[in-house]
């Protein structure tokens, strides 16, 4: 599944800093357990000091990056679109310092286009370019052009992880509590209710977008079992029945 050189000549001088070429990141982590930290309501209470664990690492997706990083450093920042390539740029967010990105190259393309470039880390940003680095029929190189959160596992995957644990991944909503969408190019407000979302279960309700995501997080799961690799859903009430549910505490078992 993992190509011999899934680099191919990763690090860009023509760039306004330079990539680590992804070869470099296979198998970095052999060994450890992730956490993808996304959006999702059911991570509204966590307590992120149980993050600080020397095995564990964590990648934090889209705006978690920016919001988590005062309460946790995560390891990987992920974010591969241009929708949320503008809002970084037009809302100023920034990393931590020890916090490494990993781009896709549509964002490389997008930053030229608008004459800008990534905040400044002390790790230089890791870049996929699935089309270059994968088979087409890998079941990587379709979900590092998926989803963040797809995305993120996958990434979690090359550095040679395999135990993950999917925090704020939730899929879905509780009905007339509103959270946010990621469909526009500014954040807005959804409030799920019985016009835009079908239910799925007793008080849970999926959009169209859940439905799609829940699709691509399911064969990504299954691809990556293949793999000896385990995923863990953290929203307990998540109706993705591909994977086992529990909470952090129990994932992790201490």
């Amino acid at each position: 599944m993992i190509p011999a050189d899934i680099g191919k000549g990763g690090a860009r001088k023509g760039a306004p800093f330079f990539y680590v070429p992804t070869q470099d990141v296979v198998g970095k982590h052999r060994g450890k357990r992730g956490v993808v930290i996304a959006s999702g309501p059911s991570l509204s209470d966590f307590d992120f000091s149980l993050l600080t664990q020397d095995d564990l690492i964590t990648i934090a997706v889209n705006e978690e990056g920016h919001r988590i990083k005062d309460r946790h450093i995560p390891d990987y920042w992920i974010f591969n679109d241009a929708t949320f390539t503008d809002r970084l740029l037009d809302n100023g967010y920034l990393p931590h310092e020890d916090t490494q990105l990993v781009i896709s190259s549509a964002v490389v393309g997008w930053l030229s286009a608008r004459h800008a470039t990534l905040p400044e880390t002390k790790h230089p940003p890791i870049m996929y370019s699935p089309r270059a680095q994968f088979d087409p029929d890998d079941p990587i190189r379709y979900a590092l052009r998926r989803t963040t959160s797809t995305a993120a596992i996958s990434h979690l995957f090359l550095t040679g992880i395999r135990d993950i644990w999917l925090g704020g991944v939730d899929l879905c909503y509780l009905l007339d509590q509103s959270y946010y969408h990621d469909g526009h190019p500014q954040r807005m407000p959804l409030k799920a209710d019985k016009l835009n979302s079908v239910q799925v279960s007793d008080g849970i309700w999926c959009t169209q977008k859940n439905l799609d995501m829940m699709t691509d997080v399911t064969i990504l799961v299954k691809s990556l079992g293949d793999a000896n690799t385990s995923i863990t859903q953290g929203c307990l009430h998540s109706p993705l029945d591909c994977c086992e549910k529990k909470d952090f505490k129990d994932w992790y078992g201490r």
